[in-house]
């Protein structure tokens, strides 16, 4: 059994101090500690066992937490709770850090008593499984969460499979046990990663042993190893309703980077993108929907519509929330240059907002709301699905109304005679950012609103913002056929 009283000493733990392992590793003394294999705990855990029966060791444990005090972790999930301790003080750390810290996953074979402390909190969950049953590895792919702590099966066969099923749907990878001389299974592969994952994450160890344990057994145990990923850059896209049969290649990155597709089909052909099936558009729905719009999702769940959210919204979308950049790609753009991450890094911290000109507007937005009498908008059921009828000439009559003027643009001096409307199907956005936030909300709004045609709010929204993006092509990238390609992407036909 757990004594769940001493929850309540770690809510009231000193959030100035929360940063400081000193502190920590005296207040974990307060906590308890396992009391099996006392062969291997120093005499501070034998001191001091029972009560939430951590099994760690308070040097390195302490100096761990430290290192999440600065993650954003919004979510968790361990594998491999046994008595729960560790998942209570991390779980509990990690509210106290993050005011929006909001869900956390307990696994374990056995029938933990960490049950009862899961069972009275909201979304904090204990799910009795095995982390190698296609019942976990459906759950976990389905699912995604910023912190994952492996301490489930010790062998190398056994966390080598809880990483596999897991490594495409979290942020930071800890793993127990990885300084262990009783498991060299966990030893092996921790080395293994930090050696053939090196481009892809960053790593922090912490294997501080206690000298009466090492002076007595000869050994060193636990430690604790943390894989941070290293992307800052993330590409996205959204392919529902079969708009798209495949997610197209990508040339790998001189950057770390990351590329996401959204989707409910979960065989579509990922050619290395991550594929996330999770209806976020439902779970995570934008604020400005209301219901009341033209195109609420109550009102028009046409596929096309449904990847407006992932496209315009898509900072309601956790996983994503992380990353500096996130650029989005229509299911048809394939990134053919391997410097592209490093070029939109190079220029979006104070740029902010990245995308290309329309070469055949003229930077004339009525020439795009002309163009736009297009069956996408105009037919009530088209790709096999219903929608309300898009009235893009209204949507831009309205922008008249409200002093949207073709001659803002022209009185910025560009080295493009083009700017005023922008290609959307390639746009990247500084994710952090405030004045972003506002952009992106605004912009979504116009889809809500009005039409499906985002091109046509987005150039609104730039000039009510009076945030006009970094314009491509320019003197160091080319591409005067951003509707074909680009010295970035290829854009394919639909349905490829």
């Amino acid at each position: 059994m757990l004594d769940l009283t001493k929850v309540a000493l770690i809510q009231g733990w000193d959030k100035q101090f929360l940063n400081h392992s000193t502190y920590i590793e005296h207040q974990m003394t307060q906590l308890g500690f396992n009391t099996e294999l006392l062969h291997e705990q120093p005499n501070v855990v034998k001191e001091n066992g029972g009560g939430l029966r951590i099994w760690q060791y308070p040097n390195q444990f302490s100096k761990y937490l430290c290192l999440l005090h600065e993650q954003n972790v919004h979510s968790y999930i361990e594998i491999g709770c046994r008595w729960g301790g560790t998942f209570i003080l991390t779980t509990e750390y990690l509210k106290l850090c993050n005011d929006s810290f909001n869900e956390s996953t307990a696994v374990d074979l056995i029938d933990s008593p960490v049950k009862e402390y899961c069972d009275a909190r909201d979304k904090t969950t204990f799910m009795k499984s095995n982390s190698s049953s296609e019942q976990f590895k459906s759950f976990v792919q389905s699912s995604y969460f910023d912190l994952i702590f492996i301490d489930g099966d010790h062998s190398y066969e056994g966390v080598k499979t809880d990483y596999e099923s897991c490594k495409n749907n979290g942020r930071i990878f800890v793993f127990h046990d990885i300084a262990s001389d009783a498991c060299p299974g966990v030893v092996k592969f921790w080395n293994e990663l930090k050696t053939h994952e090196s481009d892809k994450y960053d790593f922090y160890e912490f294997v501080e042993q206690y000298d009466e344990v090492f002076q007595e057994t000869g050994k060193c145990f636990l430690g604790i190893g943390v894989a941070i990923k290293k992307a800052k850059i993330c590409y996205i896209t959204a392919v529902f309703g079969n708009y798209e049969l495949t997610c197209k290649n990508m040339c790998k990155q001189t950057v770390a980077s990351d590329f996401i597709c959204f989707t409910e089909n979960k065989k579509i052909r990922s050619n290395g993108w991550i594929i996330d099936t999770t209806p976020y558009h439902i779970s995570h729905k934008s604020e400005l929907d209301d219901g009341c719009k033209l195109n609420s999702f109550v009102n028009n769940k046409h596929s096309f519509n449904v990847a407006k959210f992932y496209k315009q919204s898509f900072q309601n979308v956790p996983r994503l929330k992380h990353y500096d950049v996130i650029v989005w790609l229509d299911g048809t753009i394939e990134i053919t240059y391997d410097k592209t991450s490093e070029y939109l890094l190079s220029k979006i911290y104070d740029k902010k907002v990245i995308g290309w000109h329309h070469e055949w507007r003229r930077g004339i937005l009525k020439q795009e709301a002309d163009a736009s009498i297009d069956y996408r908008y105009t037919n009530t059921f088209w790709n096999n699905q219903h929608q309300p009828y898009q009235d893009v000439k209204k949507q831009y009559e309205e922008y008249l109304k409200d002093g949207y003027s073709e001659e803002y643009f022209k009185q910025i001096e560009s080295h493009t005679p083009n700017l005023g409307v922008w290609i959307t199907c390639f746009a990247a956005f500084l994710n952090k950012d405030e004045e972003v936030t506002r952009f992106l909300k605004l912009w979504y709004l116009q889809t809500l609103k009005y039409s499906t045609q985002d091109q046509v709010g987005f150039s609104y929204v730039c000039q009510k913002s009076n945030l006009i993006p970094f314009t491509l092509p320019n003197s160091e990238i080319t591409g005067d056929c951003p509707h074909d390609r680009t010295q970035f992407y290829i854009k394919h036909a639909h349905n490829s």
